[in-house]
Parts: structure tokens; C-alpha cells; sequence
């Protein structure tokens, strides 16, 4: 009994110091698993929602001038071009590259402000990167329902080569029949996600420093209790006989002083992280209001044209048709924006105050043309940027003279010469952000409040475990400790106390180590088979992608499962074929789109080209000298094919009567094909090499052997070259020639 309770006097100070690290773990487990997630869902909700009024700003644009259709004011296809220049020409976001589309029901590109090239083609083919055939997902949501948001991959801004994850928002007007919408970039929500982590990871870290400080503390005054009752002059022999009520005592002080020093610590540290908590979701609903106040105000500033706004504060008329064409859609956004206010402004020449032009307000709010407002030191100054620099100003929330707590953004608005002649104005009042932040405040508190219950909770069952008998806490340290980590405490002595610690210290390290490795290493192969999938993928379908066979020509990719793939190809029409030689491409991606890329130019200009043989063929002669080692250009109805090396190359002619030749060329040659004769082409020149030629003439290839055979016998004679790579063969021959 007497090593019982020695042993339990050791190991008190250890139990209330995994108090500490427990109590802290419980919080990290809380924030991890349950606040961050919340939050992260809470603050897509948001972007979504500020993606929806943007749109919605955007849509009311069309529906103006529809109205001015309905009242005859002008044309519907005069109000179609002006609904899609002045829609091209929104921008919002803080670099101002943030931008709208329009298509129509059936997929049709009609304005793209970054992708000039899409416009009036039929998208609804169009994939993204993963498959998925997103313009027929926006005409579906449309039809369906009239609005929505459809995820899909797209193009980083106006950086066609940068691909990230987006959500849109498409809303449906049915009087044109177009669909207009613009997104969010899933890249930034997760960046603001990340650097609320850090800020919360750094706060616990500070929380379990004092935590582990404060559970030390705690656990030596304990462990001084436990002596100084051992230190009365008692006998080895009274202590036994008194070691049960001992024991009851002692644990009956142990709880309470534990729950009377944990309780008030507890309450610290849930405040602590309930203000760091509230003051990081307080910064993301203040970030909000500044995104909705800048992309409002630019986006009404990028519709007003300098000019008419200056001709309107000249004419001073609120019943002027000019000063109606461009408040009736302020009205509108100001609806749909869940903004105060909305006007535009001029700095007066005297003193610190500015001059109203437009207000979208009604009511007493509104302010008549010509009314001057006098503005704060800080409100001027921001001005005076906007007007002199050109910068967007956003300014906290502060009194006003005459509309009481603001929060005000001012953009530039540019004349015909890019000159600044005014700024458009978007304010919203100190209620709308109460409200945002009441609602912030009521769910930290809820979290606050259920942490500390919790937190209580189990700080109870914790002081009833600190009581328990040393065998309990020896036997749940080894399997904690053990386990499959294979590792032992030692709690014989105090100072072992320390060295468990370090210890704990050195296993985290190794898991963490571990685990990062396994993650980098999982990742890693997990991107190149998925690399290697949509790559195989791409070439399948690109393989069936142009026609491969006609009565004048054939073409056929072989060895198709090797890793390295080629980027040669060839486009087919019914006048012409191009069949490019390229060069090697060390990454099987970049092969597959370089394929996928000249195929796609070349056909166009097949499709497009109306010119002369001799003028076709000086289109292509400089294109894709760095990617190519030849061109080849087939007439079947000139019977010739002209080639442009950009080295030598070599192909094969099997002609009737005539031994089989292999033909080196250089330069831009042309080669005429007699009547009976086959040209045979690869980008893997053994495939036709003069042995190859031979054996394939005597096998009884010829001229006149049906195209699907020459390239089944070419195929065999590829793979006894055990080539480790996708190998390219076309074959052409004289239309006179027989079929």
C-alpha cells in the first residue's frame, strides 16, 4: 500500500497536465471538424449569393433596353448589340477582370469579352477538362428552373493557358432567349479558408502553450497537496490503516481543486478563441460588403459613358430622356444589389463637397441633380483618389452629414478620351452590416457557449479520472503509448515525467513525417495515373476524331498502348489531306495537345481555304517549324503531293512494274504520283525503310491492294521493330490508280 500510494503521488501532477492537452485537443477537434467546415460552407454560400446579384445587376441591363424595344425607342436587334456592348464592357473584382457572358438557349456563343474565338459557334459540345459538357448544363438549368449555378473547369480570368475549378451562375431572359451569367473561382474561397486556418492554428498554438503552462502548474501544486498530507509525522503503519479515507479525501480536494482551477480557465480560453473566431468571420462579412461595394460601383461606373454624364449636369433635367436612359437601370441594380444607396457623383470646385448627377434612390432619400453634399476629410480624400489616380475608393464604415452610418465606395467614371469627368457612388447603411454581424456574433456564442458546456463536461469526467488508481492510468498510458506504435512509459520516477514528454514530442514528429510522406507519395502516383488515363483517353478520341480512310488515302495510329504517344497527325477533306510529321514530345500530354491543336488550325484552313494549289501550300509553309519536321500536302485530284520539310524526312513508293523505293526529301519537293503508284509516309522512318518496302513487295503489297491491308501489313512491320512508342503511317496513291 505504501508503493501504491507513492506511486500515485508521482503521477497525479501527469494526469492533470493530459487535463490540459486534452481539454486544448478537444477544442482543435471542435474547430477542425465542425466550426471550419461551417464557416468554409458559409462563406461559399456568400460568394454564390454576391455571384447571383451580380448577375442579376447584369440581367436588369438587358431588360432595359428590352423596355426600350417595347416602347419603340429602338430596334430589337439595335438593343440586342447595345445589351452585348454594354455587358462586354462590366468588370468587377478587385484586379477588375472579373466579367459576364452571354449565350444563347441552344449553346451559341454570342459575347465572351476573353474568348473572341468561341463567339457565334455552337458550344454545346464543348468539354471541360473532365468531360463534363457544361454550356448544355447551363441551357438545362435554364430551361428547367430559369437560374442556377453548374460547376465546371474554365479558364483563370483572362488566362486562357491557367485552368481552375469555377461555379457560375446562369440566369435564363426568356424575351431574347439568352442566358447571361458570370462566376466564382473555388481557388479564392479556399484561400480565404487557408488563411483562417493559419490565423486559428496559431491562436491554439499560443492557447496550448499557456494550457500546457497552466496544466503544470496545476498538476505540481496538486502533487504538493498529496505531500504535505503525507508529511504530517505519520507512521508507514497509520498510513495504511488510514489509506481509504486518505484516499476519499484526497480525491474529494483533487476534483474540486481541479474543477475550481479548470472551470475559470476554460471560460479564458473559449473567450479567447470566440473573439479571435468572431473577429476573423467579422473581417470576412466586412470582405464581403467591400466586394459587393466595388463590384456595384464599378460595374454602374463601366455603363456610363463621361459624356452623358457630364451633358446631363449640364442640362439639369430629371425628366430628360438622357437622365432616365441610365437611372431606370440603377434602379434596377439597386434593387437587385442589396445596396443603400446608388447615384453618381461630380467633386465640386470649391471647398469639400460633391455635386449630385444620378440617383437611383426614391423618396426623401432622393438626391435632385445639381444638390451638393458636403463630404468627411476621409470621404474627400478618397474622392480626390478617384478622381486623380483613377483608383476605386472603399471606405470604412463612418457618420455621414445626412444619411447617418455608411459604408461608401466611389469608382471612376471615364469620358471618350479616357479622362475622368465623375464617380459613381454605392453605399450601404450600418444596419444591413449590424445584421450580417448579429448573425455572426449569435453562432459564435452558440459555439462559445456548447464548447464550454462540453469543455465542463469533460473536465468532470477528467477530475474523477485523476482519483482513479495508478494501474488504471499505467494500463490506459501502455495502450495508448504501445499500440501499434510500439513504444513504452516509464513513470517510475518524477523526472521520468519529463522524458515522457519528449518522448510524446518525438512520436508526433515521426507520425507527422510519416504521414506526409504517404499523403506525397499517394498524390503523386495518384495524379500520374490519372494523367495517364486522360491521356489515353484524349488520344482515343481524338483517333476517330478526322476521317482515317478514303479510296485516295489512309491513315492509322498503331502501338496505341505505349506511354509515349506522338503528336503526328493528319486532316482529311474531300479535296485535300495535311499530314504533319512532327517531332518527338517528351511528355505524352503535350503530345496529344499539340496533336489536338495543329489538327484543328489545319482544318480550318482546309475548310476555309479558296485559293490556288501554290498559295495553299505557302500558308503552311512557315506554320509549325518548331513542332514539325514536315508537312505533306495530298491533291488527289492533281494526283501530286507537296511536301515542306523542315528536315530531311523519308517516305516509301511502291509503284507497279518498278522496284520499291524509299525517297528521301528536303525542302519543299513536290512528288507526282503516276497512275498505279503508292506513296507510304510514318513518323517512325524504319516503318519504311527500304527492307520494309521489299518485304512488303513481296508479300504481294502493290499499288493496287485495298488500303485497310496495306496498313494491317505496316502495322505488323511496325511492331518488329519493338518500338516504344505510338507510331503514325498514311498511305496515297493515284485516284486513276486502281481502287
Amino acid at each position: 500500500m505504501k508503493l501504491r500510494l507513492s506511486f500515485e503521488r508521482m503521477t497525479i501532477s501527469t494526469r492533470v497536465i493530459l487535463v490540459g492537452f486534452m481539454i486544448t485537443g478537444l477544442f482543435v477537434l471542435t474547430t477542425f471538424l465542425w466550426v471550419l467546415p461551417e464557416v468554409e460552407e458559409a462563406l461559399l454560400d456568400k460568394k454564390k449569393e454576391k455571384t447571383k446579384e451580380q448577375t442579376e445587376i447584369a440581367w436588369g441591363v438587358l431588360d432595359y433596353y428590352y423596355s426600350q424595344v417595347k416602347t419603340g425607342a429602338v430596334t430589337a436587334e439595335d438593343a440586342k448589340a447595345a445589351a452585348r456592348a454594354t455587358v462586354r464592357s462590366l468588370r468587377y473584382g478587385p484586379t477588375m477582370k472579373d466579367y459576364f457572358w452571354i449565350n444563347d438557349i441552344s449553346g451559341r456563343m454570342l459575347m465572351h469579352p476573353y474568348r473572341e474565338d468561341l463567339l457565334g459557334q455552337d458550344l454545346s459540345d464543348l468539354q471541360d477538362e473532365m468531360g463534363k459538357y457544361f454550356i448544355r448544363e447551363f441551357s438545362e438549368v435554364c430551361r428547367e428552373r430559369g437560374e442556377g449555378f453548374v460547376e465546371y473547369l474554365w479558364q483563370w480570368q483572362d488566362e486562357t493557358e491557367k485552368v481552375v475549378p469555377k461555379i457560375s451562375f446562369v440566369r435564363l431572359f426568356r424575351p431574347w432567349n439568352w442566358i447571361i451569367g458570370t462566376g466564382i473561382y473555388v481557388e479564392d474561397v479556399k484561400a480565404e479558408i487557408r488563411s483562417l486556418r493559419i490565423g486559428i492554428v496559431i491562436v491554439f498554438l499560443c492557447l496550448g502553450l499557456a494550457g500546457a503552462v497552466l496544466s503544470s502548474l496545476l498538476g505540481q501544486a496538486v502533487a504538493k497537496s498529496v505531500e504535505e498530507a503525507l508529511r504530517k509525522g505519520k507512521s508507514a503503519y497509520t498510513l495504511l490503516e488510514e489509506d481509504l479515507g486518505l484516499g476519499r479525501e484526497t480525491s474529494l480536494r483533487l476534483r474540486q481543486f481541479v474543477l475550481v482551477v479548470t472551470i475559470p480557465a476554460l471560460a479564458v480560453i473559449t473567450g479567447v478563441w470566440c473573439v479571435s473566431l468572431y473577429h476573423d468571420l467579422y473581417a470576412i462579412i466586412m470582405d464581403g460588403f467591400d466586394a459587393k461595394l466595388y463590384s456595384v460601383s464599378t460595374v454602374t461606373a463601366s455603363f456610363i459613358r463621361g459624356d452623358d454624364h457630364a451633358e446631363i449636369d449640364r442640362r439639369e433635367s430629371e425628366q430628360d430622356s438622357l437622365y432616365l436612359e441610365y437611372v431606370w437601370p440603377m434602379t434596377a441594380i439597386l434593387e437587385k444589389a442589396g445596396v443603400t444607396y446608388l447615384y453618381s457623383q461630380m467633386l465640386s470646385d470649391i471647398g469639400t463637397s460633391s455635386r449630385y448627377v444620378l440617383d437611383a434612390s426614391g423618396g426623401e432619400a432622393h438626391s435632385p441633380i445639381g444638390s451638393e453634399e458636403e463630404l468627411t476629410p476621409t470621404e474627400y480624400r478618397g474622392a480626390q483618389n478617384v478622381q486623380t489616380h483613377g483608383t476605386v475608393h472603399i471606405s470604412e464604415v463612418g457618420p455621414t452629414e445626412n444619411w447617418g452610418l455608411l459604408k461608401t465606395a466611389f469608382a471612376p467614371i471615364y469620358d471618350r478620351e479616357g479622362g475622368i469627368v465623375g464617380m459613381a457612388g454605392a453605399d450601404v447603411n450600418i444596419a444591413a452590416i449590424r445584421e450580417e454581424t448579429r448573425g455572426a456574433l449569435f453562432s459564435v456564442s452558440l459555439i462559445g457557449i456548447g464548447a464550454i458546456l462540453l469543455s465542463i463536461w469533460f473536465s468532470f469526467v477528467i477530475s474523477r479520472k485523476l482519483t482513479e488508481p495508478l494501474d488504471a492510468l499505467k494500463d490506459g498510458a501502455l495502450r495508448l503509448a504501445s499500440g501499434s506504435y510500439d513504444h513504452r512509459i516509464s513513470i517510475a520516477q518524477p523526472e521520468e515525467l519529463r522524458k515522457l514528454g519528449l518522448e510524446f514530442n518525438r512520436i508526433g514528429q515521426t507520425l507527422k513525417h510519416t504521414f506526409e510522406e504517404l499523403v506525397a507519395v499517394h498524390v503523386d502516383l495518384e495524379a500520374r495515373t490519372r494523367r495517364h488515363e486522360l491521356t489515353a483517353a484524349i488520344d482515343k478520341s481524338l483517333a476517330g476524331a478526322f476521317p482515317a480512310e478514303s479510296p485516295t488515302s489512309a491513315a492509322s495510329f498503331f502501338n496505341n498502348r505505349a506511354e509515349h504517344k506522338t503528336a503526328s497527325g493528319w486532316v482529311a477533306r474531300d479535296t485535300a489531306t495535311i499530314l504533319w510529321l512532327a517531332r518527338p514530345a517528351d511528355d505524352p500530354m503535350e503530345a496529344v495537345r499539340r496533336r489536338s491543336d495543329i489538327g484543328l488550325v489545319l482544318g480550318r484552313i482546309l475548310e476555309s481555304s479558296r485559293s490556288t494549289t501554290s498559295d495553299f501550300v505557302a500558308r503552311v509553309e512557315d506554320m509549325y517549324r518548331e513542332e514539325t519536321r514536315a508537312l505533306l500536302v495530298y491533291l488527289p485530284g492533281e494526283s501530286r503531293l507537296y511536301a515542306v520539310c523542315h528536315e530531311r524526312i523519308s517516305l516509301g513508293l511502291l509503284c507497279a512494274g518498278s522496284p520499291p523505293e524509299e525517297k528521301n526529301l528536303t525542302g519543299t519537293p513536290t512528288v507526282d504520283l503516276a497512275r498505279g503508284m503508292m506513296v507510304v509516309v510514318s513518323d517512325h522512318e524504319p516503318s519504311v525503310s527500304q527492307s520494309v518496302l521489299e518485304r512488303l513487295a513481296s508479300s504481294g503489297i502493290g499499288p493496287d491492294t485495298p488500303l485497310p491491308y496495306v496498313l494491317e501489313a505496316l502495322k505488323g512491320e511496325t511492331k518488329s521493330f519493338d518500338c516504344n512508342r505510338q507510331v503514325m503511317v498514311a498511305v496515297f496513291r493515284n485516284p486513276g490508280g486502281p481502287t
